[in-house]
């Protein structure tokens, strides 16, 4: 009792995949001795089991997704054969690793913003958002103007504040219409 195990597991494991294998002596003899795991609680989403016999603990067929939770705290449970059983508990901790499996996605699908053709290069003329679930770079969103776009319109690096790269003139242009890219910084999963 008392033994808390620490393991860190890539979210999207598949299923059956082997996180840790806890282990429980029993100085006791025969039936006694033999052990039986279970996991008593922490395991409300069903993402882990425990073979009873070994105490391997695998993930299932639920999917491990770290945006819906990043740390699972489990309790494991050995319990001896006896006629009269004792019992034994263990903490696991199981963190699991962000991988880049979401892609940014715009807070607005259009945004309609409004300059003065007189306003100086590199006016500020909006703000837009875009927002990533992924942790560290995987979830830190850049942000450009669309390839093939030939527009006066750039962000700023590093923000996602747009402003002006050339003169603007109503009467040449009265409406740009283009698109924006949000990418994230990560590594595709």
């Amino acid at each position: 009792s008392g033994t808390i195990y620490y393991v860190d597991l890539e979210e999207s494991s598949p299923s059956g995949k082997s996180v840790i294998t806890v282990l429980a002596t029993d100085k006791d003899k025969d039936t006694n001795q033999q052990i039986e795991y279970s996991i008593v609680s922490g395991n409300t989403d069903g993402m882990f089991s425990v073979d009873e016999d070994t105490g391997l603990i695998s993930t299932t067929a639920l999917p491990t997704d770290r945006e819906s939770g990043e740390t699972h705290q489990l309790t494991i449970q050995a319990q001896d054969k006896g006629p009269t059983p004792r019992v034994g508990t263990a903490g696991l901790v199981i963190t699991l690793l962000d991988i880049n499996d979401n892609s940014p996605t715009f807070e607005d699908s259009i945004y309609i913003l409004s300059v003065l053709e007189n306003v100086t290069l590199s006016s500020h003329i909006g703000v837009v958002t875009a927002v990533d679930p992924d942790s560290t770079e995987n979830g830190t969103v850049s942000y450009s103007v669309a390839p093939g776009a030939a527009v006066p319109f750039d962000f700023i690096a590093g923000t996602s504040i747009l402003f002006t790269t050339g003169t603007l003139d109503r009467e040449d242009t009265p409406l740009y219409s283009f698109m924006l890219r949000a990418s994230d910084l990560g590594t595709s999963a």
